[in-house]
């Protein structure tokens, strides 16, 4: 019986050390292959003083977790967590992106609560953004970009190069006061 557990916790041991052995890793070539975390190091200073002059500063060095997934040959692949602090020292999960093979990815932001649909040089976008009083509905394509509530409720149309400042004004709650309008009649 004896022989049995140390086989097994041998064997629980190795497989714990080649779990650990594939993440962040950087194959022969340079690229990026398997699962990665991504971290952002942030030096904290603490000093206090001694009888007089004399002062020590303590350096500690705090690792934040910003994202993890999956790399192939340097190109994220598979669904990518990205993290937020919001001023605590927990780390809060603020968005998802799931990387599709025709360079399309799909953008689950939770904290400003939307989801966005785009190809890596924007020449497609679609998405929803859901507020207080109801979804409203996002697309662009050649030249042109609308925020509609469905077919026949139209918020806005513009050209597609204000798209981040039209978008930026649907998260900071622009259009909230033009749906109120639309659902008063």
């Amino acid at each position: 019986m004896r022989i049995i557990i140390t086989i097994y916790l041998i064997c629980f041991q190795l497989i714990l050390f080649a779990q650990n052995d594939t993440l962040n890793t950087i194959d022969k070539n340079g690229l990026k292959q398997g699962y990665w975390k991504e971290y952002n190091y942030k030096k904290l200073v603490s000093s206090h003083e001694d009888f007089g002059n004399n002062s020590n500063e303590i350096i500690f060095y705090d690792t934040l977790l910003l994202a993890e997934g999956n790399y192939k040959n340097s190109q994220k692949i598979g669904t990518w967590m990205y993290y937020n602090l919001l001023n605590t020292n927990q780390n809060i999960l603020e968005k998802t992106i799931t990387y599709l093979d025709n360079n399309r990815f799909i953008e689950k932001n939770i904290y400003y609560n939307y989801t966005i649909e785009t190809d890596i040089d924007t020449s497609y976008i679609k998405g929803e953004f859901y507020n207080k009083l109801d979804t409203v509905f996002f697309s662009c394509d050649n030249n042109n970009c609308i925020f509609f509530l469905d077919e026949e409720k139209i918020l806005k149309s513009f050209p597609k190069n204000r798209f981040e400042y039209e978008f930026y004004g649907l998260l900071m709650g622009d259009y909230n006061r033009e749906i109120r309008f639309m659902f008063s009649d």
